[in-house]
């Protein structure tokens, strides 16, 4: 139940206040720029760091912003297709939204 509680903490997050500032300020800052930032499939690899400063990456020449959620301890969390997670500055991890890895790493954005 905690883990769904998270989860859904984390989802209404992710739609609410605490990430509309960091997608503003991405889209403003990135929009029309694809071509300046990483392919996705050589950002989001599993076992290695996202940059500090990630602001997106791109498909096909297309911009790609991520939705960033400010967890409870300050660190800044993202997810990018549904299969990859990481913390700005952390190791990226491959699993899927609804696996136990995920949800535990939401539980511990999200606790106290």
């Amino acid at each position: 139940m905690r883990i769904a509680l998270g989860l859904s903490a984390l989802v209404l997050a992710a739609t609410g206040v605490a990430c509309s500032d960091q997608t503003e300020n991405n889209e403003s800052g990135t929009a029309g720029r694809a071509d300046e930032l990483g392919e996705c499939a050589d950002v989001w690899i599993d076992g290695e760091t996202l940059d500090a400063g990630y602001q997106g990456c791109s498909v096909d020449g297309q911009p790609e912003l991520p939705s960033v959620v400010t967890c409870e301890s300050g660190d800044q969390f993202t997810t990018y297709d549904d299969r990859f997670f990481a913390v700005l500055g952390g190791e990226i991890t491959e699993a899927s939204a609804g696996s136990a890895e995920y949800e535990a790493a939401v539980e511990e954005c999200n606790a106290a």
